[in-house]
């Protein structure tokens, strides 16, 4: 199973002109196998959003279809919510920490530390929001190298 972050469906969306190694990850994966956590909706939106206040009206209809119509349509039932025992570890991951500017990086590591063989898939497999979760046992791959 696959956690997947926002820049690797986003990388994925370029189609043909995405990044090989993304390109391949994809063509490799069993469709069955990736999720997403709510998270990446969240920062998606919040894309569209920043777009809407730019003024770029084709491109927040683009994204937003690109959200509807493809992202949520495509893994309904493969969104990862950000529950309680995800919220608790959560915690436990930003222990001592006084600034978190990588708070949705450690809830997606939270979850996936909280599934068994799960697989954080990102290009920022440098993050600190990941990698406090090293020691929990999440496993990362970055499909960009």
């Amino acid at each position: 199973m696959y956690l997947l972050d926002t820049n690797v469906v986003s990388e994925f969306r370029k189609k043909d002109r995405a990044n090989p190694g993304v390109q391949a990850f994809f063509a490799d994966a069993r469709p069955d196998d990736l999720y997403l956590g709510v998270q990446v909706i969240g920062e998606i939106q919040a894309g569209i959003e920043k777009l809407r206040l730019a003024g770029s009206t084709t491109k927040v209809a683009l994204y937003q279809a690109w959200l509807e119509d493809g992202l949520l349509a495509h893994y309904s039932q493969r969104i990862l919510p950000f529950d309680l025992d995800a919220a608790r570890m959560w915690g436990t991951l930003g222990a001592g920490l006084k600034h978190d500017p990588h708070a949705s990086d450690r809830q997606m590591a939270a979850i996936a530390v909280l599934r068994p063989g799960m697989v954080m898939v990102t290009r920022d497999v440098d993050s600190p929001g990941f990698t406090s979760a090293a020691p929990y046992g999440l496993a990362m791959l970055n499909p960009f190298t």
